[in-house]
């Protein structure tokens, strides 16, 4: 009698296995069909949004909180031409797969540097962004750690990290999320060509790539910029092989805002807050640049001006470039399909001037004999340790988000 009663619930379980794919399946192909619409239902554009109160609709997309990770070398939901926003902070290696973060486009997360004691404040040193040292312990013991902002964009193709906070201390980082166009929360900025973000502490709103504070109480504030990279999977963890990798599960790729044709890097798409611009008056738009160029933007210490320099010329120029602009000496350094960063080539009042030793990986020699890596980084040599400076307001976008931000800017054309 056992031995039927038994096996009576593994048939039962196995018809109840059954039944679970086949409505697994059903659902995917449901989702598959649906009609694709530009913006989820959780930034206030969908037609079913569901307010926080009757009458109104929510005032900001959910962001992505201290997401869980696995090693790279098990990341079995990963492909090979999966695009990734890559970090590395303090020797470690971090990745945030495109497909992930154009769900939520903000992610709140933090790096621990260290299990072992530490306790409140990391503070810079003077030669970059990375080196953080802790102040004595004063209350108690914790994990050493520094809060990280990602912010991506796929239709401007923009990515950008901050170590998010307006001071020195990092005991208290802001938190963000992407914020709504319309309504109370409007305030007097909206990002034109990119989503615009606020702090949830102050409301305050913020240009998602260039890290500053546009209205609302922390206004002229400005994030310290973490150098980011967006490669391929297969680059990136050929690169980093320890890498961690957000883990997500595949129905992520389903969903209607990471199926948005046309919004990958370099895509034909446009962001709705442009493409209402241009309609409204067509002869307002930069026409120097194809719309969907990727360029690499910066602007000087003072904020005065920028400069574009096309992706496509960095690279026809072998990836290592060394230009001045408002007499100020920088480096360009292109690493993969679309890894780029912008150093300034003074370190302790000497210009430095670099050669291309290798290319896989990216090694550069200074005339003083030190060697540096595609972070900027010096890996041998009487510099050993130090860091270049990261240009503060630089990032890689399309040139139609990038110019709304920067407009009268130079353009390096041939």
């Amino acid at each position: 009698m056992k031995s039927l009663v038994v096996t009576g619930f593994i048939i039962l379980g196995m018809l109840l296995l059954v039944a679970g794919f086949a409505i697994e399946d059903k659902q995917g192909d449901h989702i598959s069909s649906l009609p694709l619409h530009w913006y989820s239902t959780l930034t206030g554009e969908g037609p079913d949004e569901i307010g926080l109160s009757p009458g109104e609709r929510r005032p900001h997309a959910l962001p992505l909180n201290n997401p869980s990770f696995i090693q790279g070398r098990y990341a079995k939901h990963m492909r090979s031409d999966d695009l990734v926003v890559g970090v590395v902070i303090k020797g470690q290696a971090r990745a945030y797969p495109w497909w992930v973060v154009r769900n939520h486009h903000v992610i709140n997360d933090t790096i621990v540097v260290q299990p072992n004691a530490g306790a409140s404040g990391l503070k810079p040193v003077e030669d970059g962004w990375t080196p953080y040292e802790r102040e004595p312990p004063k209350r108690r013991h914790r994990d050493r750690y520094i809060p990280l902002l990602i912010t991506l964009c796929e239709a401007c193709s923009g990515a950008s990290a901050y170590v998010p906070t307006v001071t020195d201390s990092l005991d208290n980082p802001l938190v963000f999320a992407q914020c709504r166009s319309e309504g109370s929360w409007a305030g007097d900025y909206t990002a034109v060509g990119v989503y615009t973000i606020c702090d949830m502490q102050t409301h305050s709103r913020w240009h998602p790539f260039t890290g500053k504070a546009r209205s609302g109480p922390l206004e002229g504030g400005k994030m310290k910029r973490v150098p980011v990279s967006v490669h391929t999977w297969q680059e990136w963890i050929e690169k980093y092989p320890d890498s961690l990798v957000v883990l997500a599960g595949s129905e992520m790729r389903l969903r209607t805002h990471a199926r948005i044709r046309g919004a990958d890097m370099g895509g034909e798409n446009i962001h709705p807050t442009l493409r209402k611009k241009i309609e409204a008056n067509p002869e307002a738009e930069d026409r120097r640049l194809n719309r969907n160029e990727l360029v690499m933007g910066i602007t000087n210490a003072d904020g005065t001006r920028s400069l574009a320099y096309p992706l496509v010329l960095l690279k026809k120029a072998g990836g290592v470039v060394e230009h001045e602009f408002e007499g100020r000496p920088y480096l360009y350094v292109v690493a993969g399909a679309y890894g780029v960063a912008v150093f300034d080539r003074i370190y302790k009042g000497d210009v430095l001037t670099f050669k291309k030793v290798s290319d896989d990986p990216l090694l550069l020699n200074d005339q003083n004999g030190s060697t540096w890596n595609e972070l900027g980084q010096a890996i041998a040599g009487p510099n050993k340790g130090a860091h270049l400076s990261v240009v503060a307001d630089s990032y890689l976008a399309e040139w139609s988000e990038w110019i709304q931000e920067h407009e009268g800017a130079d353009v390096v054309l041939k």
